[in-house]
């Protein structure tokens, strides 16, 4: 028995649905950096073929070879790795549009990257909406919860500390005790 290839396997000749199929996650900061998962929410197998990934409406970053879908099955990249998208994803905040084989295309925006109070840079998730959320990276998994912010002042040294907050806002307040003459003087 052998196991090399004689030509005989089938391949899906089924195209995947834009929208049955779309980009739901995302990261452009953190570990790992710059990938991109698609997602085939639809209910049947299904091939990536033709389809393309890109930072721009342009799409000539990346063209999908015959990639199967299983339903609920994920496509991860890299950027610049094999078979994968060559375009960074700006930490201050990209797009990626996924286009099908006739053109059609769906946009996500990713915001600027975060991390959370662990210092884990935050992936984006996103629904076949296209609407998104941060949350906790989680590549070619099942997406996480949408991380939720409790903006508050995060240095405990501040008088008003918040234990709760997760998310520095910038409203840290510090004793201002004033010194006693007497007890400071130029010596």
């Amino acid at each position: 028995e052998t196991n090399l290839d004689d030509g005989s396997c089938e391949y899906s000749t089924v195209f995947c649905v834009l929208g049955d199929v779309y980009v739901s996650e995302a990261a452009n900061a953190g570990d790992p950096e710059d990938y991109i998962e698609i997602y085939n929410g639809g209910d049947f197998e299904c091939t990536l073929a033709g389809f393309q990934l890109d930072d721009s409406e342009d799409l000539d970053d990346f063209i999908f070879g015959n990639i199967v879908l299983a339903p609920g099955g994920y496509w991860l990249g890299y950027r610049g790795e094999d078979d994968s998208f060559s375009s960074g994803l700006s930490n201050d905040g990209d797009t990626v549009v996924f286009a099908d084989a006739f053109g059609s295309m769906l946009t996500v925006t990713l915001e600027a990257s975060i991390e959370n109070e662990d210092g884990i840079e935050l992936s984006q998730s996103f629904g076949s909406d296209g609407m998104g959320c941060y949350t906790l990276p989680t590549p070619n998994e099942l997406n996480a919860e949408c991380f939720e912010f409790i903006l508050g002042c995060t240095d405990s040294d501040a008088t008003n500390y918040n234990p709760d907050a997760n998310a520095d806002d910038g409203s840290c307040e510090y004793s201002t005790t004033s010194c006693i003459l007497g007890d400071v003087y130029v010596s």
